[in-house]
Order: C-alpha cells, then structure tokens, then sequence
C-alpha cells in the first residue's frame, strides 16, 4: 500500500476507531490465559474499544494468532500487530545480553538476531520488544544481565548489530520482525542501583554516554522505541516531550512507532511519580510528547476524545500517531495479507541444529575465563580424576530470564546429565554439594525448588561432596547467583554468591586446593573473597540451550573461552556504580597512595577485580611495536595506528585488541581517563604475530564541549591498544583544526 493509500484508509476511520490503534492490550484481555510481564492494573476496556485495538502483547503459537486475527477482522479493517518480549531466542535460546556483549563480536550477535527473528516471525510475532542498550555501570541492578555491559561504543556496536539482525534488508520479507529499542533512556542509572527509582545526571553526561546507543539503533532503522519507568532530573521519561519528541524525533529524524513499556502511563499520579493529578493530564502529556502507543494501559483511550472536544488535543496529533503505526503495520505487509506469517511453512523447515551450533558458539565467545592458575584447565578427562560438584551441576534452569516463559524453547541437558552421557569411561564423580540458595530464601516464585531433603541430611551431602573432593585431582564447582535474583525487579544490595556456596566452597578448599569454579550469573558478582581459593575460574552467565556442551567443551578444550568483560567485576558492592572511563578528578587516585587526600576508600581499592575488556583464554599473547603512522590529525586526514600481537603459546586462540584514546587537555571540561573508540577480534595461531592496525579520524575525538556543541578540539591525545582497559602502552598525536 503506498503513501496515499495508507492517507486515505486514515482519512476514513473514526476517532474511535483512531484511539483504538494507539492501545495494546494484554491477552488476558481477549481470553482467560496469557502470559502476565508486568503489572496488571484495573483496566477498563469496554467492548467497542476492544474491538478498535492496534496491537496485542505476548501472545504466542501460529494457531492462537490467527484466531485471534481471524476474530479481530470481523469487526476491524486493520489488521492487528502481535508484539513479544523475545530477548536472547525464540526455540533456541542464547546466552544473556551481558554474555553477548563479552564476546565483542557485532557480527556473530547480528547472526544470533537473524535467527531470533526468524523462528519468531514464522511463528507469527511481528515486533520483538529488544534490543535494550541501556548503558550499564551498576551490578547492583537486576537487569544488567539483558544489557551489553558499560561502554559506549560496544553498546552501539551491539545495537546496531541486533536491530540489522531483526530488521534484515526488508522488513517486508517472511524471516524479519521490527525490532524495538528500549529503555529510553537511562533506565540502567537509577539511585542505588534500585530497579525503576529515579535517575539524576547532567546533560553532558546524558548525551554523552547514556543516549549514543539507542541512537545508534535508530541510525540502524529500529522500526519502534520503548520508553523507559524512570525520571530523569525528576521527569518521567514516558511523558517527557523534550526527551521524546525534541531529542528523538526533532534532532535525530526517528519516524518510527513509540510505545510506553507496561502500564507506565498510569505510574505518573500521586501514588506514582505525581506529576499529574489525573489520567486525562497524563494523555495530554503523552500524545504532547509523540507516544504512539500505550502498553497495557487504558490512560490515552480513556481520555483522548474529551480532550480533543475541549481543544487541549488535536485530531491531527492524534492522526499523526495512528498514522506511524499503519505505516509499521504496511511495513511488515499485513495490509496485503493479515496472514502472511502465519499461512506458510516456514517454522517447520527452520535448520534448529544449525541454530543450536550458532547458540553454542556464542556461549564460548561470550564466557570469560577471569583466572588459570598453574594452567588448571583445559582438563584432559582421559587421565584426570575430576569430582563435579556444585548446584548449578544438576540444575536445568540456566537461560536467562526473559526465555522462561516462550512454550518451544529448547532447555538443553543439565552439565551433569551431559558428561555422564558424552564421557562415560572417564573417571568422574557427582556431588549435589548444596542448593543454589539458603534454606527459606526465596524471592520469587522462580524460587520454589524443593530442598527439603537436602537440609535434614545436610551433614550427609557435605561429607559426600568432601569425600569426592579428596579423592580427586581436580574439583570443578558449578556455582551461581540464583536465576531469579535477576532481571527486572530484582536488584541487590549484596552481590556475592549466595553464603550457602560461599561456605560449601570453604569446605571442598579443606579437601581439595585445586579447584576450578564455573559460575552462571546475570550480573557481575562479588567473588573476591572466594577467588582466592580458586584455581581457575569461567564465567559463563545464562548460557541459554547449549550451556553443557559448550561449558564442556570448554573445561576440557575442545573450545577456547574468548570472551572478554563487557561490564567490569567489582571488587565489593560499595565500589557500585564502577567503570573504567571515569574522570581522574583533581584529587586523582594516585594521589590517595601517598597521602590521606586522595580521591579513595580507606577499606578497599578503587580498582575492579578485574576490569573492562579483561579475559584469559588457554594461550598467551605478547604485546609490541605500537606505533602511528602520523603524529598530526587533521579534519581531513586519518591516523593509522599498529600494534603487533604474538601468541606465545601453545594453541592457536583469538585475541579481542582494543584501541583507547584519551582527551590529555579540554577546554573547561574534565575527560575521561580512557575511552574505547575501536576492537578487533584476531585469529592468530600458536607462535605467530599478527599485525593488528586501526584507523583514528577526527570525529572518533568529538564530545559535548563547555557550551554543549558535540565537537573536537585542537591539542594533544594519547593512543593505547592492548588487551583491556589496564594496558599503560600508548602512543600520542596532535589533532590540529
């Protein structure tokens, strides 16, 4: 349908049947069951108005969708948009977003987006509620784990990655679906870490750091945006008309659909936000702004046509939105035919072990192996006694949280019941040890699992796990943060293991000092205390479908782990927020080890346990030669920066470089330390050198200057390249304008 076509079926509805496409209704709303991610308030659709709805959230199955299309059309022109919280898979489920981003692989992430979007859409969901780019510098929040970590550039990089990945080349074809960007903007900032409280930061550092990624995914083509809880200097963003409409639409061109997240419109009275004393001045606020449409809410259909007739709205406005969401609508060609995604056999001719290859790989790009004492691993399972022992070793429960609830989505075996399977003859025992949590602490309904038994025969599982630890030459402990103490509304003020691990380690370290701790977890833990007892330690996230044989493979080196930390480990929750591009500040860190008035704690480094970009793998690799071609940029010129990198080893590995920069003097405003501004991923085989170059042009050195204009300036930068944001080797240049 083209432009003209698509005015004039606007032209010929109602204002009725107009409100209608702005709202989107949980299924509950359609029929008894459906899959609840939020909160559910007391709406009042009526039955007119259900019959006018745009679109429809979480409902999934081709079967379901199409009854449900089938009896929307009977009273509807205009076919609806079915919306899902898809975030790391549909069938196959990858590792978290944190995961992802360790793997800093643009190109291997698009591929696992490519396939999201493919078994969803030919299972008939049109738009996936992902990617989420909020910047993360906080452990202490729950949803780090969906995120890609701490730094600008990797959550642009990823963002745009995801949104090609969903998107395709045409958004018209059977494999896409529109992607949706989300939480704009800064939901990852929020006061003490605490999932929806507020956030308070400057402009500069608004622009600067928190919003580049969702305008990288704009730039990408992202189809749709998802506005975020929180405030921002005390504005609820899901209202804010100088964040939505002046920043998002006027300065950067989005054309695109807005949509609130889940029920956010009736968050902003006074047992909310209070910023309005009524749903009427909130649908004022949200049409003001350029929302398109309210999820799971009833705040703009209840309001909009009394506003209108009162003069404080516009039909235009309101013709403006509906008209953003029939061009989506037309996108995805569910004009020609309400169908398309449903009447084919696209889902069943879908290659999943394929797919579970590409799932497998991102476990092994994105786990991070943070120690290797004495070369600890890979273990050889033909002539070493290894005792397994841990929680996570039986638990089947290791995709992040976002997958629970997709019907077809592909679990995997547990590690345990993988090893038994793929290496009988090897001399392996099994110990339970202990639960993933203490007796009585649970958090959710996530959390039910019956450990009754284990806690009247405590002593007898110890002394098993114990006794197997002695008798072997190595333990692995497959420990982690429980599954349900991340995600949404799940942040913590203590981010270590849980203290039931935390003591089950201390016993098997009595037994056995070579230990090697595997940890499942969405988020950066506290383990500074437990990593002195451990020989190696990987860290592996929520590994999604292939978790066993990828970790497998891994502990016994048939993979190499390559990932390297998008999101830094902390050496206490008191250093939260923490990440490497800090200012220096005038009482620089330093300067705290030679006397008390530095910029410090007097209880603990200001130093991660380790930091942004760090990660080990089974090989070694030597730095040398860094070098410039030039030491003059100009506007117009580029600078090439070389570095040489040989793997020292014994296995030919991958090596992630990484380029920094640092801004030596700006003019009345303060610059970070370091800033990532380029990384490649370089296959280099045992023994050889690659020489690794990157291109410096003078926009990569732009920021928002003292008066707030996004610019370079003249004078002297230095160049670091190396394997994490630690490395000291720079070389510098003159940018002259």
């Amino acid at each position: 349908m083209d432009k003209k076509s698509l005015m004039e079926l606007l032209d010929s509805l109602t204002l009725n049947e107009k409100i209608g496409q702005l709202s989107q209704v949980h299924p509950t709303v359609l029929f008894e069951d459906g899959i609840v991610t939020g909160v559910i308030n007391d709406n009042t659709f009526s039955e007119e108005h259900i019959k006018n709805i745009g679109s429809v959230i979480n409902i999934f199955g081709k079967d379901k969708i199409r009854a449900v299309q089938e009896n929307h059309l009977k009273n509807s022109k205009i076919p609806l948009l079915f919306m899902a919280d898809v975030i790391v898979g549909y069938d196959v489920i990858f590792p978290s977003g944190l995961s992802q981003g360790c793997t800093f692989d643009p190109e291997l992430i698009k591929k696992l987006s490519r396939i999201s979007a493919t078994e969803m859409a030919a299972d008939g969901v049109n738009v996936t509620f992902s990617p989420m780019v909020d910047l993360c510098r906080d452990a202490r929040w729950g949803r780090v784990s969906e995120s890609y970590g701490e730094d600008v550039l990797l959550n642009c990089k990823m963002a745009e990655a995801v949104v090609k990945g969903y998107q395709g080349d045409d958004l018209n074809a059977l494999d896409t679906v529109s992607a949706c960007v989300k939480h704009f903007a800064a939901y990852s900032a929020p006061v003490s870490g605490r999932d929806y409280n507020s956030v308070d930061m400057s402009e500069r550092t608004l622009r600067q750091e928190y919003l580049r990624s969702y305008k990288a995914a704009v730039d990408a083509g992202s189809e749709m945006l998802m506005t975020s809880f929180n405030t921002i200097a005390g504005v609820p963003c899901t209202i804010d008309k100088r964040l939505v409409k002046d920043i998002l639409r006027d300065e950067w061109g989005f054309k695109g659909v807005v949509i609130t997240d889940h029920g956010s419109l009736g968050e902003q009275y006074s047992t909310g936000h209070g910023v309005a004393s009524n749903s009427a001045e909130v649908a004022k606020f949200a049409i003001d702004a350029t929302v398109d449409i309210e999820m799971a809410g009833d705040c703009l259909f209840k309001n909009i046509q009394n506003l209108i007739q009162e003069g404080k709205l516009s039909e235009d406005q309101i013709d403006a939105a509906v008209f953003r969401i029939l061009e989506l609508k037309n996108k995805l060609g569910l004009f020609e035919d309400p169908y398309k995604y449903i009447d084919n056999d696209l889902y069943e001719k879908i290659d999943r072990q394929q797919n579970l290859e590409v799932a497998k790989r991102a476990v092994v790009e994105g786990s991070v192996l943070l120690k290797n004492e004495d070369s600890a691993l890979p273990i050889n399972p033909e002539s070493t006694k290894v005792a397994f022992i841990g929680p996570y070793l039986s638990c089947d429960v290791t995709s992040p949280v976002w997958s629970f609830h997709l019907k077809n989505r592909i679990v995997g075996p547990t590690m345990e019941n993988y090893l038994k399977e793929n290496y009988p003859d090897s001399d392996f025992t099994y110990s339970f040890g202990c639960p993933i949590l203490d007796n009585g602490d649970w958090v959710s309904e996530f959390c039910q699992e019956d450990n009754d038994e284990y806690f009247k025969n405590e002593d007898r599982y110890i002394a098993d796990a114990v006794e197997k630890a002695k008798n072997a030459d190595i333990v692995v402990l497959a420990l982690g943060e429980h599954y349900a103490y991340h995600g949404e509304s799940k942040s913590r003020a203590d981010i270590r293991l849980h203290k039931i691990q935390r003591d089950l380690v201390d016993k098997i370290y009595e037994a056995n000092q070579n230990i090697t701790a595997v940890i499942f977890s969405g988020r950066p833990l506290d383990i500074t205390d437990i990593s002195k007892k451990l020989k190696s330690i990987l860290f592996v996230w929520e590994p999604g479908s292939m978790a066993a044989e990828g970790i497998t493979d891994m502990l016994f080196g048939k993979e190499l782990p390559s990932g390297k930390l998008s999101m830094c480990i902390p050496y206490c929750v008191g250093q939260m927020p923490i990440h490497y591009s800090e200012l220096r500040t005038g009482r620089y860190a330093e300067l705290g080890q030679k006397h008390s008035f530095g910029s410090r704690f007097v209880d603990a480094p200001i130093k991660p346990l380790y930091p942004f970009g760090y990660g080990l793998t089974y090989t070694t690799f030597e730095y040398s030669d860094l070098k410039i071609d030039k030491t003059t940029l100009t506007p117009d010129s580029e600078i090439t920066v070389t570095v040489s990198v040989k793997n020292t080893g014994q296995r030919d590995a991958w090596e992630i470089v990484q380029m920094y920069t640092h801004d030596v003097v700006a003019y009345m405003v303060s610059r970070p330390m370091k800033e990532l501004k380029d990384f490649k991923r370089v296959f280099i085989k045992a023994g050889e050198t690659a020489q690794v170059s990157f291109k410096i042009t003078e926009d990569m050195l732009r920021f928002y200057n003292y008066d707030m204009v996004y610019e370079s300036e003249s004078g002297e930068f230095e160049v670091f390249v190396g394997p994490d944001s630690e490395t000291t080797d720079c070389v510098t240049f003159t940018l002259e304008k």
